[in-house]
């Protein structure tokens, strides 16, 4: 019976490696499948379902081989321990058979035997179940463990007090940020706005525009130095409490695999349907919407893709009308938009943002030049500040540069 025992836990402990191969093969099947999905469009534009196909046929068949290895395995476990338990049952019986025929045992006895040697394999191989169950239960509670110990971007402080908004004075002291804690993207940045002000970023593609936007919303951290709003530093506050008065249009439009309605009061799940409405209109779609078959009960997001980026940007506008934030953060709010839309758009987001304070990244100068204050970045770092009739008289400013560069660009040539 010990070399029962011995037995299924030297086949359990052996079939592990081949658990854990397994597993990674599944989740790497199952990563495949689910980026292929997201990227539908651009596999057909390339021409590539056919290259996407062998790809997924490639790892499902690695993951059905791992799992026929792991049967196979198991199959061959359980007839050593079938042969085992017969083996060591033919040699008891043989032993108490001799026994009895020299009268030094009776068929009680026998029967005694027959009943331990049911109920002991029965147990055994229990035992031998639970064991593995065991084992693979506890590689991945090892593998949650590793997830759970991972420092968060964000230190939510649960004790700390409640953000008071004061009309929304920002300033950035001497703040540094890196995201592997090696390369700096945000360089002893220093700057203040004034409550209510509008504030124009602008600066070349990965010039730091974005994080700096991450850092106001506290998606990060910063490294060194710290952002206060209203004199109170972000890191020393509650979470929820500032984002209760931020409101973010990003270039990356999300939407929630629900309905327009839904998407549009996300911010506020008790706003009235004159509320949405009003704000769809305010955000130039409302026209759309009452062209769409269930009009405002239409389901969008996911990735059925059922609207433009443009049509999407603007919901997302729409939600931030309904969220009525104090502070607004523009990320190419409107870089989706057609021209006219655009214009249209910058119009009601200027008379929305008047006295709130309002950051603005975007790589069309053309729409900032009535701002109150635009910080130009460059590698992470403040190189230039000022409104826009300031920086275009200094004749050597890369935000003069960039301005002309944009006027006499052409497309076609």
């Amino acid at each position: 019976m010990a070399f029962l025992v011995a037995l299924n836990g030297v086949g359990v402990t052996q079939n592990v490696p081949q658990r854990q191969m397994t597993n990674a093969r599944r989740r790497n099947q199952e990563l495949h499948v689910i980026n292929t999905l997201q990227c539908w469009r651009t596999v057909s534009e390339c021409r590539k379902i056919s290259v996407e196909k062998q790809r997924h046929g490639t790892k499902s068949e690695m993951y059905r081989r791992g799992l026929q290895e792991l049967d196979d395995s198991g199959l061959v476990l359980d007839a050593c321990q079938d042969i085992a338990i017969i083996v060591g049952f033919l040699a008891a019986c043989s032993y108490l058979l001799q026994d009895v025929r020299k009268a030094a045992s009776n068929s009680l006895q026998m029967l005694t035997l027959l009943m331990y040697w049911s109920r002991a394999t029965e147990a055994v191989r229990s035992a031998g179940s639970l064991y593995a169950r065991i084992i693979n239960e506890t590689r991945n509670t090892a593998i949650l463990q590793s997830i759970l110990q991972k420092s968060p971007t964000v230190n939510p402080r649960l004790e700390c007090p409640e953000f008071h908004f004061g009309g929304g004075a920002v300033e950035f002291d001497d703040l540094s940020f890196s995201y592997d804690g090696h390369r700096e993207v945000i360089k002893s940045l220093s700057f203040t706005v004034k409550a209510g002000q509008k504030v124009a970023i602008v600066g070349q593609t990965g010039s730091g525009k974005s994080t700096i936007f991450r850092l106001l919303s506290r998606h990060f951290d910063p490294s060194h130095g710290r952002i206060l709003v209203d004199g109170q530093d972000l890191c020393h506050v509650s979470l929820d409490s500032y984002r209760e008065v931020l409101g973010i249009v990003s270039q990356n439009t999300i939407l929630m695999n629900a309905s327009i309605r839904e998407n549009v009061a996300y911010p506020c799940f008790d706003a009235s349907d004159e509320h949405i409405i009003s704000a769809c209109k305010a955000a130039e779609i409302h026209e759309t919407i009452m062209q769409l078959p269930k009009q405002y009960d239409q389901e969008v997001g996911g990735l059925a893709g059922k609207l433009s980026g443009g049509e999407n940007q603007r919901l997302v506008l729409a939600r931030l009308y309904v969220q009525d934030p104090k502070i607004v953060l523009l990320d190419e709010a409107t870089s989706n938009l057609d021209g006219t839309t655009e214009q249209k758009t910058w119009a009601l987001l200027n008379t929305f943002c008047r006295g709130r304070t309002t950051f603005i990244i975007t790589h069309r100068l053309s729409t900032i030049q009535n701002v109150d204050k635009i910080i130009v970045i460059e590698q992470g770092a403040k190189t230039e500040e000022g409104t826009h009739a300031e920086l275009i008289a200094n004749g050597e400013s890369s935000y003069l540069a960039s301005l002309k560069a944009q006027n006499s660009s052409q497309v076609w040539s």
